[in-house]
C-alpha cells in the first residue's frame, strides 16, 4: 500500500478522491465505502447506547432526589416534634422506673419475711 499525502486523502461529496488539484478524480471502491459505512453505523450505535445509558442514569438520579428531601438541621418544627417525643419517652421511663422500684421493694419485703 502506498502512503499518500494528506491532500490526496481528501474526498469530495461524491465519494471520489481528489488528486490534490490535478483535476483527476479516482473512484473509491464500493468495498471500502461499505466498510466505512459499517464502521460509522457502529460508532453511531455506540454513541446512542451511551446516550441511552446517560438518560437512564440521570432520570434515576432525578427520581431519587425528588423522593428524598434534605432535612434542615435546625428546622423549628422538627425540633419541637423531637422535644415532645423526648418528653413522652422520659415520662414513660419514669413510670417504668417507679414501677420497677415498687416491685423490687415488694420482692425484698417478701424475702425478708
Amino acid at each position: 500500500m502506498v502512503l499518500r499525502n494528506q491532500k490526496d486523502l481528501r474526498r469530495s461529496k461524491s465519494g471520489k478522491k481528489n488528486d490534490s488539484g490535478k483535476g483527476i478524480q479516482k473512484a473509491i471502491s464500493k468495498n471500502s465505502l461499505k466498510k466505512k459505512s459499517k464502521a460509522t453505523k457502529d460508532k453511531i450505535d455506540r454513541i446512542n447506547a451511551n446516550t441511552d445509558l446517560f438518560r437512564e442514569v440521570t432520570s434515576s438520579i432525578h427520581q431519587t432526589s425528588r423522593k428524598e428531601k434534605p432535612k434542615q438541621a435546625l428546622d423549628p418544627k422538627q425540633l419541637k416534634e423531637d422535644l415532645e417525643k423526648d418528653e413522652r419517652n422520659n415520662e414513660k421511663k419514669q413510670l417504668v422506673d417507679t414501677d420497677l422500684t415498687k416491685q423490687l421493694e415488694i420482692l425484698t419485703g417478701v424475702a425478708l419475711d
